[in-house]
């Protein structure tokens, strides 16, 4: 009779945890919230700290928006326009930012991990310590673009515009890092990734 009683105990126990655990670890989409956080960002141009995980906000004129701190993981972007943007702390993780417009943007402490920005305009985009480990700027253009401080491990600059080797002194990243001929990365110390 106690094995049942510690059994059911167990069933019920396993099945709260299961219950509080679950959404933490694969949250459930919230698609009325996050369209909310998208009419807010295109109504109001900002959007600060919103969660905009996988939102399709491809071709969009975001220009001048305040993005500070804003969830864009896995977020699609290409084509956007996002000139002169606040995304300072912004987490861009696998966002789609091909062939946007990031003239003038503030991108500083932003996470862009293996973030896809081939073709994208970057010049004069401040980077100041952004990780971009594994990001692709494959074709890209640079001129002015500040890196200091910067993570760019594996981070791919093939056939990249502008980009001049002062511009990536004070970065680092690892022999993954593709950088164009006469470029040279400096080496991340072990501690940082």
């Amino acid at each position: 009779m106690r094995q049942k009683i510690d059994r059911s105990k167990c069933r019920t126990i396993c099945v709260v945890v299961f219950l509080v655990a679950a959404p933490m670890i694969n949250p459930p989409t919230a698609h009325g919230f996050m369209q909310k956080a998208v009419d807010k960002l295109l109504g109001d141009r900002n959007c600060i700290r919103c969660d905009l995980r996988g939102a399709n906000l491809s071709g969009k004129n975001l220009r001048q928006t305040d993005l500070m701190g804003a969830y864009l993981i896995g977020a699609n972007l290409s084509g956007s326009n996002l000139a002169g943007a606040n995304l300072r702390g912004a987490w861009l993780t696998s966002a789609n930012l091909k062939r946007a417009n990031l003239h003038g943007a503030d991108l500083r402490g932003a996470r862009l991990v293996g973030a896809d920005m081939a073709g994208a305009n970057l010049r004069k985009t401040d980077l100041r310590d952004a990780r971009l480990a594994g990001a692709n700027l494959t074709g890209a253009r640079l001129n002015g673009a500040k890196f200091l401080g910067a993570t760019l491990h594996s981070a791919k600059f093939n056939k990249v515009l502008g980009l001049m080797q002062k511009q990536i002194e004070q970065a680092c990243g690892n022999a993954e890092t593709i950088v164009p001929p006469g470029i040279v990365i400096p080496k991340c110390p072990e501690n940082i990734r």
